[in-house]
């Protein structure tokens, strides 16, 4: 059985220099979008989609898994916006900033 994890990354920093090899490496995983608001990014295969728009990334159903290394402050919303797609979800810490926000 050949599974496939269509992957969206947001968060172009980290997300670029550290998950992106390694979800490239990984054999279960399908790299489908780097979501950044970046004007440069650099190092991202042709069969790697970027975008400047959470919503496109997050509304491709080939996109199973979203992991989010954006900015702290951002982690609750994208969170509960690939959540609320029926998406799986990996935050990089802190899930929130408040308890409040996590709900």
């Amino acid at each position: 059985m050949n599974v496939q994890i269509g992957t969206a990354i947001i968060g172009s920093n980290f997300g670029e220099r550290v998950l992106l090899p390694v979800c490239l490496q990984h054999p279960l995983i399908s790299m489908k979008w780097i979501v950044t608001k970046s004007s440069t990014v650099e190092n991202i295969p042709s069969q790697v989609r970027c975008t400047h728009d959470l919503g496109e990334a997050l509304a491709d159903p080939d996109v199973d898994l979203v992991w989010i290394a954006s900015p702290h402050y951002l982690h609750g919303d994208h969170v509960s916006r690939a959540l609320s797609l029926g998406k799986h979800v990996l935050c990089e810490k802190p899930l929130a900033l408040s308890v409040e926000e996590s709900f």
